[in-house]
């Protein structure tokens, strides 16, 4: 008569905490690259509200066949741009991503002309900043082209 072996299945103590402790020394390793991932699309998605917000301007101006002001400002708290008309009326307001302390230092506008042009900036050269920081800057140049730039400085302009 021939005994059979029964044959065990599964982990062992040993097994499972030497798995869990792997687990855990990759877990450390990654949480901050995620963190800093988190902080790089939100400071993405502020860069893209902003770019379309100032192409909203600009198709707005054209289309009204009146001036457009695009203005970045810092409202209880929170950023957002707005359209206005040349009365100061505001006619389009988009709150921009949640940016904290990673948003612009300083508030500005653009304005354009009837054409779609620029036609009046508050900064040098109207590169913009979005978010602190050298890595996201908007640019419209006097033909009103719009460039979103997340590698130009304010120092190479």
């Amino acid at each position: 008569m021939v005994v059979g072996r029964f044959r065990q299945s599964g982990l062992t103590l040993v097994e499972l905490l030497v798995t869990l402790a792997i687990a855990g020394i990759l877990v450390t390793v990654a949480i901050p690259g995620f963190g800093e991932l988190l902080e790089r699309q939100r400071q993405v998605a502020t860069n893209n509200a902003v770019s379309s917000a100032l192409k909203e301007g600009q198709a707005a101006a054209a289309s009204r066949q009146m001036p457009v002001t695009v203005d970045l400002a810092h409202n209880s708290g929170d950023w957002s741009v707005r359209l206005l008309a040349p009365d100061n009326t505001v006619f389009a307001a988009t709150p921009l991503p949640s940016i904290g302390a990673s948003g612009p230092s300083t508030a500005w506008s653009v304005t354009f002309s009837p054409l779609g042009r620029r036609q009046q900036c508050s900064e040098t050269d109207c590169l913009l900043p979005v978010t602190r920081g050298p890595d996201f800057w908007v640019e419209v140049d006097w033909t009103g082209r719009i460039v979103a730039d997340t590698s130009r400085r304010p120092d190479d302009a």
